[in-house]
């Protein structure tokens, strides 16, 4: 009887769902955040140093839950960076108005605004600890202000031709 038991129990925890959390939106995944979600990586999902999301040492991502990143090229004047790094891996960030760090994490593609929660039409992609000299986390359970973003696209759509932040013109 005993070693039915051990069986039983063997076969439950063999069968549990593995989980991922290679994302730190706060979500439990079952799969990797694609490249073209992923705005930049962190060394955890709680307290975490970022990097660029092309850092092939930082294994959390700070992922966008489906808004496509085509365009990460900054403009000249940077008005479209997100966030600041202090350096490409191995960094503190900062919010993108302030002027203490020169690697700039940006995308046309993305609308994003720091809250202490993000509006219904937009994702949560992260949590900094600060507006300068900050470490990340995830959206939940992270730190009070959120980077939240949505598609640019849709703010430019008049809202009898969008449906879940896509345009459909």
């Amino acid at each position: 009887m005993k070693e039915i038991i051990k069986i039983i129990f063997i076969i439950l925890i063999l069968s549990l769902p593995v989980f991922s959390q290679d994302t730190i939106t706060g979500q439990i995944v079952t799969s990797s955040c694609p490249d073209s979600n992923t705005l930049f990586k962190t060394s955890s999902n709680t307290n975490a140093h970022a990097a660029l999301w092309t850092d092939p040492s930082y294994g959390f991502k700070a992922c966008t839950n489906g808004l496509t990143i085509t365009d990460r090229t900054c403009n000249a004047d940077n008005s479209d960076a997100i966030i600041k790094l202090s350096s490409n891996t191995n960094a503190h960030v900062e919010k993108p108005n302030f002027n203490n760090y020169n690697v700039n994490v940006c995308s046309d593609d993305l609308t994003c605004a720091y809250r202490t929660g993000c509006n219904p039409d937009e994702q949560c992609v992260a949590s900094i600890s600060s507006d300068s000299n900050a470490h990340v986390s995830d959206c939940s359970g992270g730190y009070t202000t959120k980077l939240c973003c949505k598609s640019a696209q849709a703010t430019e759509c008049s809202i009898n031709v969008c449906e879940q932040n896509i345009c459909n013109t």
